[in-house]
């Protein structure tokens, strides 16, 4: 992504990231005979558990690192995408990434939702941004380099 739409992408990101504990205590202030209201988004880390919300269709949108070692690790991630339709990114320093989970790193991070029509329309422009980019691309770039 170009640098713009990189700042765009982790502006929205701050906005919802993982809180630590001592955080939620001063942020998150429950009284007693209140119901916590479910967050509209969460955000989920780890090659694992992102594959797992991909194949279970509750991923909004994907984020990769570029510099994850071995590559392999996450070089299938973009087919997996674009199977099953997920928008998807490849973005520059896993470990600013990492810091939107409390981390050092992570090789990549998938936004999930409860409800879709609480989508926003800047949550709307990156994810059309995704797809014209990426998910679009990538199918060429697969006829060209070959793979499918």
């Amino acid at each position: 992504l170009d640098r713009n739409l990189t700042k765009q992408v982790f502006e929205l990101l701050n906005k919802y990231k993982i809180l630590k504990k001592i955080e939620k205590e001063t942020k998150i202030s429950i009284k007693p005979g209140k119901i916590k209201e479910k967050t509209k988004f969460l955000m989920k880390h780890g090659i694992r558990t992102v594959t797992n919300l991909i194949k279970k269709k509750r991923a909004l949108f994907v984020i990769i690192a570029h510099d994850v070692n071995p590559i392999e690790c996450v070089i299938w991630l973009p087919a997996l995408c674009s199977k099953f339709n997920v928008p998807f990114s490849i973005i520059k320093n896993k470990s600013r990434m990492g810091q939107l989970v409390n981390r050092k790193k992570t090789s990549c991070i998938a936004m999930t939702i409860h409800d879709v029509s609480s989508i926003n329309t800047e949550i709307g422009k990156i994810l059309d941004t995704f797809r014209i980019h990426f998910n679009n691309h990538f199918e060429e770039t697969m006829r060209k380099w070959g793979g499918l």
